[in-house]
C-alpha cells in the first residue's frame, strides 16, 4: 500500500484505474478502426464513380475500314471522340481509348470486337 500525507491508495484503486485506462484505450482503438473502415468505403465509392464516368457512352465498333460516300462524310463531321471504333484506325481508336478508359493500349476484348466487326461486315 502506498500513502502520502492525508491519502492512502490501495491496490484496488490502482487496479481500477488500470482497467479504466485499458477500456479507454480499447474504445479509442475501436473508434480508429471505425474511421479507417469509413475512409476505405469512401475511397471505394469515389473510385467507382470515377470509373463509371470514364466508361460511359463509349462508341461501338463498326466493321468498315474505308468509309465511302455519305458514311464517310458523316464520320468526318463527327467529333473524333464520338466516332465509332474501326479496325486498322490506330490513331482514332487510341485517342478514344485514352479519353474513355484513361489508357491508350488495346485490350484483348478490343481485338476480338474489332475482328468480329470486320468479319460481320463482310
Amino acid at each position: 500500500m502506498f500513502s502520502w500525507p492525508g491519502h492512502v491508495v490501495g491496490r484496488s484503486v490502482v487496479s481500477r484505474r488500470r482497467s479504466q485506462v485499458k477500456s479507454l484505450c480499447e474504445a479509442v482503438d475501436t473508434a480508429m478502426t471505425h474511421w479507417k473502415n469509413c475512409l476505405t468505403g469512401v475511397v471505394i465509392v469515389v473510385g467507382s464513380l470515377a470509373s463509371v464516368r470514364a466508361q460511359g457512352a463509349e462508341p461501338a465498333w463498326r466493321g468498315v475500314v474505308i468509309a465511302r460516300g455519305a458514311e464517310r462524310e458523316q464520320i468526318e463531321s463527327t467529333d473524333i471522340l464520338q466516332r465509332p471504333y474501326r479496325p486498322l484506325h490506330f490513331y482514332g481508336n487510341t485517342v478514344r481509348r485514352q479519353h474513355y478508359r484513361g489508357r491508350s493500349y488495346p485490350t484483348l476484348q478490343d481485338f476480338t470486337r474489332g475482328t468480329a466487326a470486320l468479319l460481320v461486315r463482310r
